[in-house]
């Protein structure tokens, strides 16, 4: 290697710290208030059953809202989901309001 080229696993751990958006089995929270991709709120469920769902339905869980309490996580792909992080269309009823109905 170069002088200039740094090792391939300190890029990969950088990467991995500075990546913010945590998704399936980084997601650390025990319950969280769960989206569907159509902001549709299916409810305040464990972990395990939001990622069974999201197994299920073949796309990733994503948590769109890491500051809310429980937080919110969206089912959608995670591509799909960084790319409108991207490219600034999050749709705000993916975000926790403070004052639902």
């Amino acid at each position: 290697m170069s002088p200039g080229c740094k090792n391939i696993g300190e890029v990969m751990k950088k990467k991995h710290s500075e990546h913010r958006v945590r998704f399936n089995g980084l997601i650390k929270a025990k319950e969280v208030e769960l989206r569907d991709e159509d902001g549709n709120n299916i409810g305040v469920v464990d972990l395990a059953k939001a990622l069974r769902r999201a197994r299920q339905n073949g796309v990733d869980l994503v948590e769109a809202d890491e500051k809310a309490v429980p937080p919110v996580c969206v089912l959608i792909d995670f591509g799909k989901f960084m790319y409108r992080c991207k490219h600034g269309s999050i749709p705000k009823y993916w975000q926790k309001r403070d004052q639902e109905g």
